[in-house]
């Protein structure tokens, strides 16, 4: 009687790759939101002091006239 030897599986299928890509997808989708969300409110805050002190200069301004 000849028992021939059990092969092992090699590699990954194409579902488990396809799996993996869409996770990959989801978790880079996410950060680039959370990137460009904090981006944003970096941009809105010094929008934000640049207005102050432009506000100040021209207080400063008004009153040495």
């Amino acid at each position: 009687m000849h028992i021939q030897p059990t092969q092992q599986p090699q590699g990954f299928t194409l579902v488990e790759l396809a799996v993996v890509l869409v996770l990959i997808g989801i978790v880079t989708t996410m950060g680039l939101k959370m990137v460009t969300a904090t981006l944003g409110n970096a941009a809105y805050s010094e929008t934000k002091s640049k207005q102050e002190l432009i506000k100040t200069a021209l207080i400063g301004y008004q009153i040495h006239l």
